[in-house]
């Protein structure tokens, strides 16, 4: 979840789907109120070898920011169709 350009957390279906079977949450619910923690960041100046080493370490994604504001967000599946792409 992203506001104002800041990374605020992330929204897993299984954090939500627990939280909705365990009546912890409801649909109701403002979506900040089911958030875990946040992505793991990259500066977008940042070698390409340093956002290999996040995704191999267990995150599945990677938010890009520039100046302390997010940007974007980079998925392992993301940047296989990118390098698959160009092979």
């Amino acid at each position: 979840m992203i506001e104002d350009g800041h990374v605020l957390g992330t929204v897993y279906d299984e954090t939500v789907m627990k939280k909705l079977l365990t009546r912890e949450a409801s649909l109701a619910q403002p979506t900040r109120e089911v958030i875990d923690v946040a992505l793991s960041s990259l500066e977008a100046k940042e070698d390409i070898s340093e956002l290999y080493k996040q995704l191999t370490v267990g995150h599945n994604a990677v938010v890009v920011v520039r100046d302390e504001e997010a940007i974007g967000v980079l998925t392992k599946m993301g940047v296989i169709a990118h390098l698959s792409r160009k092979a």
